[in-house]
């Protein structure tokens, strides 16, 4: 039976990862099976085919969930009054995914996680298309921390998103590190950067196309 681990950044436009733990060779490797964006008109069959395509079909399902993981949502004091009238896109998402969890019976395998906790992922050759998506802006525009190291600055850039100089010697804001390669320093700007949760300050100044 096939074990899989969902991940769901929702918001106007969602973004979906799913994967699976464990190879031949290394049994805690997190391999990538599929990444996608589902976008507001479709949100409601998308999430749920998502889930029924995996657990129904068959008197016993051919893949288990092991976890569903969904970056949580915060209304911050200081942004409140700007969110007056805000139809709250991600959190009626994450209610709809909470209901079908529950409906099937896999609602005690929700993990809700904060946007600021370091995670490590290594898009490889074959699945940088996935990359070039809404949703990767929309991460920027929410002000979220960014970092891209080697052949993924590339991909920042192909986004229109500002990375300053590439070799990091001139970083365009404090929450968006690149490099050639991965060190000790990268990892130490990218987690400072990611600690502040977010960077308020670039709002005004986004050029990206909406």
């Amino acid at each position: 039976m096939s074990k899989r681990i969902i991940a769901i950044d929702p918001g106007r436009t969602t973004g979906v990862v799913i994967g699976t733990v464990g190879s031949q060779t290394n049994p805690t490797e997190l391999q990538l099976l599929e990444a996608f964006e589902i976008h507001w008109p479709n949100r409601l069959t998308a999430v749920d085919a998502l889930f029924g395509n995996m657990l129904i079909g068959s008197p016993i399902p051919a893949v288990t969930v092991e976890a569903v993981v969904i970056e949580s949502f915060h209304l911050y004091a200081h942004k409140a009054k700007e969110q007056i009238g805000n139809e709250f896109p991600s959190v009626r998402v994450i209610g709809y995914v909470e209901m079908l969890c529950w409906q099937y019976h896999i609602d005690h395998l929700i993990t809700f996680q904060g946007a600021s906790e370091i995670s490590r992922v290594q898009i490889l050759k074959e699945h940088e298309q996935h990359l070039h998506s809404e949703h990767m802006k929309d991460a920027y525009k929410h002000c979220k921390a960014v970092a891209a190291t080697g052949e993924g600055v590339e991909l920042l850039l192909a986004a229109d998103i500002d990375v300053g100089g590439k070799d990091d010697s001139a970083p365009a804001d404090e929450a968006t590190v690149v490099a050639p390669k991965m060190g000790r320093g990268v990892a130490a700007r990218f987690v400072a950067a990611m600690g502040n949760h977010r960077l308020w300050s670039r709002e005004p100044e986004l050029h990206l196309p909406l």
